[in-house]
């Protein structure tokens, strides 16, 4: 197996909820939507599905023998996340390609935090915050 493309991507992410995370909540943010991603792309079945949620046309940048003359629907992926080597063999061989997402990270300037109390007139207190994140795609295959 190796490594073919590298791409990145965004993400919009949002929470709500009624506590907030505190002064460090970037950091669960990117952990929360490193999951999001990872849980996403584990659904997806062909390469169609992650250009469509990456934007991206990948195919036409894997440049590979295997991907000529095929539609990007015909092209199997399979998710790499919390699999051993084998196992990862194992999902490239039954698939044309495997995926594996990290690096999440905020877009700089594009992260937003606001909390509202409104438990001294009876109600609860919320919070909401949304970012853009950035995150990091790795395509492998056959060797």
């Amino acid at each position: 197996m190796k490594l073919l493309l590298e791409i990145t991507g965004e993400y919009g992410w949002t929470h709500s909820g009624v506590e907030s995370w505190g002064g460090k909540w970037h950091v669960k943010a990117c952990t929360v939507a490193l999951e999001e991603i990872r849980k996403r792309l584990a659904s997806m079945v062909n390469l169609k599905e992650l250009e469509t949620f990456s934007k991206q046309d990948i195919k036409s940048s894997l440049n590979i023998e295997g991907a000529k003359g095929k539609d990007s629907t015909s092209l199997k992926i399979g998710s790499g996340h919390d699999k051993s080597d084998e196992e990862r063999e194992h999902v490239v061989n039954e698939n044309n390609f495997l995926i594996d997402v990290s690096d999440v990270n905020i877009k700089p300037n594009t992260d937003y935090s606001k909390g509202k109390d409104e438990r001294s007139t009876g109600g609860v207190r919320s919070w909401n915050a949304s970012a853009t994140m950035q995150y990091r795609v790795r395509i492998f295959g056959k060797e």
